[in-house]
């Protein structure tokens, strides 16, 4: 059986075209990538990203103790309800 060559993609140097309705395809060419040695972080950025991670670590924690602190008191008072849970909102 002969293959078919029609369906054979060649890839271009980050090239693709475009079918316009009525008109001739466009090219259109792909940025190049930034690269990401040459850029500096940002130190601000870079603790901000730390904080909001422990952070995140302390609610867990938080949490975690409050799930003990209410495991604790059911096994005190067989009968206790756990409060309903409360959730902030989100902006």
């Amino acid at each position: 059986m002969p293959e078919s060559t029609g369906a054979q993609i060649v890839p271009e140097a980050a090239v693709a075209k475009v079918a316009t309705l009525g008109g001739p395809p466009v090219q259109i060419k792909a940025p190049p990538p930034a690269k990401a040695s040459e850029a500096k972080p940002d130190e601000s950025a870079i603790k901000k990203r730390q904080e909001a991670r422990r952070a995140a670590h302390r609610r867990r924690l938080a949490a975690a103790r409050a799930l003990l602190a209410a495991q604790a008191q059911q096994q005190t008072n067989p009968f206790f309800q756990l409060p309903p849970a409360v959730h902030a909102r989100q902006q």
